[in-house]
C-alpha cells in the first residue's frame, strides 16, 4: 500500500486554497461596508453620521484582515509565510494593502473636518477605530508620529485611550529601529507571543499600569491565545 507523505510544496497548495475561501468572503464584507459608505449623504457632517462613518470604517479594516486574525479551520497559518508567492495569497496582500490605504484616504477626510474624534464627542469606538487605522498606516510613517502628539495631548484629558497611545507609541518606536517603552509590539512564536526589545524591562509593568494596560505576562498569554496558532 503506497503512503501519500505531503511535501512542502502540498502545504502551500493547501494553504493557498485554503486562505482564498477566507479572502473571498473578507472581500464581500469590505465590499459591503464600502457600498454602505458610499450611501451615507456626502454633504452630511452631523456627529451621527460621522459616527456610522467610522464605525464603517471599523468594518473595512477589522474584515480586510480576517484572514490572518481568524482563519478557518483547517487553515494553516504556519505555512502562509511559504505561500506569499502564490497568487492567491498574493492577491489577498495586495487587497489588505489597498483597502488599508482607502480607510486612511477615508479617515483623512474626517480628521481634517472634526479633528480627533475624542471619547467624550464621538465615543470610545470612534476613538479606537480611529486609532486602528493609524496603526495600521505602515505606509505613512509621519502620519503616524503627527497622530503620536496629538494623543499625546488628548490623553491627560482621558479624550484617547491609554492602550491606543501605548500601542502607537511603540510602533513609532520600533519603525525607528530603537526599543519599545510599553511591550505591546512582539511577534509569535508557535504558540507563544514573545515582544519586542523593551527599554527598562524590568519596570514595563509600572508603566503600563498608569496606561490601565495590565502586566505583561497577562498581556502575553492574551495576545498568544488570541493571536498565535499552533
Amino acid at each position: 500500500m503506497l503512503t501519500w507523505i505531503p511535501t512542502a510544496a502540498d502545504a502551500a497548495q493547501s494553504a493557498s486554497a485554503c486562505f482564498a475561501i477566507a479572502g473571498a468572503r473578507s472581500r464581500t464584507e469590505v465590499e459591503r461596508a464600502r457600498l454602505d459608505y458610499a450611501k451615507l449623504p456626502v454633504s452630511d457632517f452631523t456627529r451621527a453620521t460621522d459616527v456610522k462613518r467610522l464605525s464603517l470604517l471599523r468594518i473595512t479594516d477589522q474584515s480586510a484582515r480576517e484572514w490572518i486574525l481568524s482563519p478557518p479551520r483547517g487553515c494553516d497559518l504556519n505555512t502562509l509565510n511559504s505561500s506569499m508567492s502564490d497568487p492567491a495569497i498574493k492577491s489577498l496582500v495586495g487587497f489588505l494593502v489597498e483597502t488599508d490605504r482607502w480607510d486612511q484616504a477615508a479617515l483623512h477626510q474626517i480628521l481634517d473636518r472634526i479633528g480627533w474624534p475624542t471619547i467624550s464627542g464621538y465615543g470610545v469606538e470612534a476613538d479606537r477605530t480611529a486609532f486602528l487605522i493609524v496603526q495600521h498606516a505602515l505606509n505613512d510613517p509621519p502620519w503616524q508620529r503627527s497622530i503620536l502628539a496629538r494623543l499625546e495631548k488628548l490623553l491627560g484629558r482621558r479624550e484617547t485611550s491609554g492602550e491606543n497611545y501605548a500601542l502607537l507609541f511603540d510602533r513609532v518606536q520600533v519603525a525607528a529601529g530603537l526599543p519599545q517603552t510599553f511591550g505591546s509590539q512582539g511577534e509569535c512564536h508557535g504558540a507563544s507571543w514573545e515582544p519586542d526589545p523593551i527599554e527598562d524591562a524590568a519596570n514595563v509593568d509600572k508603566r503600563r499600569a498608569t496606561l490601565g494596560m495590565p502586566g505583561m505576562s497577562e498581556y502575553r498569554r492574551t495576545v498568544s491565545s488570541t493571536y498565535c496558532h499552533h
